[in-house]
């Protein structure tokens, strides 16, 4: 768990999100985060919410490197990336459930994401995760997870044009565009476009 968390961008991990990463349940995930804050190697900051320090983070991320095959580090990475996703756009369709939809492929295995249950639920999740959920924009796409890389940015919209956060509106629509680019996919492009031309509109 600790070479797991590691792999995560930060600044902040969720144990529902570490528990997808690390392919175990959330009771047990639970668990090993407890007794890794009991071991003074991460930190509680609120309920189920956790930190690594920086130095202890680079030390997980060496271990990961070091111990995990490249395979299990894009695996667990790759859970990471679809736990946001999904949980991201399970969360936008509670803030504006008449949006076109897009398309998404089934969850890898082991990932659980979370399901908002409200429109309350959705806006406090979003509020608490958004600076990770840009981190792991720039993961995928510097690991070449380009689907999630224009993915993650879409179910990010609404919240970021309720929010009034343009700064990273346009940064993560910009990912997406490169992404987008990247996989010939022109719906996905047209799509970054727009969300380009709003975020430049109500700067």
């Amino acid at each position: 768990m600790f070479r797991m968390l590691g792999l995560h961008p930060g600044p902040q991990i969720a144990e529902a999100t570490a528990a997808s990463m690390a392919n175990r349940s959330l009771e047990e995930t639970r668990r090993i985060l407890l007794e890794l804050d009991d071991a003074g190697l991460a930190t509680e900051i609120a309920s189920g919410i956790y930190t690594l320090h920086d130095l202890l983070h680079a030390y997980a991320r060496e271990l990961s490197e070091r111990e995990e095959s490249e395979a299990d580090r894009d695996a667990a990475i790759h859970r990471l990336l679809d736990h946001s996703l999904f949980t991201a756009v399970d969360a936008d369709r509670q803030l504006e459930p008449h949006r076109d939809p897009i398309d998404l492929p089934a969850p890898c295995e082991g990932t659980v994401p979370e399901a908002m249950e409200s429109r309350a639920a959705a806006l406090r999740w979003f509020t608490q995760e958004y600076p990770a959920l840009l981190r792991a924009v720039e993961l995928a796409a510097a690991r070449g997870f380009d689907e999630h890389a224009w993915r993650l940015p879409w179910a990010l919209v609404t919240y970021f044009d309720l929010q009034g956060r343009w700064q990273p509106f346009k940064a993560s629509q910009n990912v997406a565009l490169a992404a987008a680019q990247r996989l010939g996919n022109l719906e996905a492009e047209g799509r970054a476009l727009r969300h380009l031309a709003n975020a430049s509109i109500q700067m």
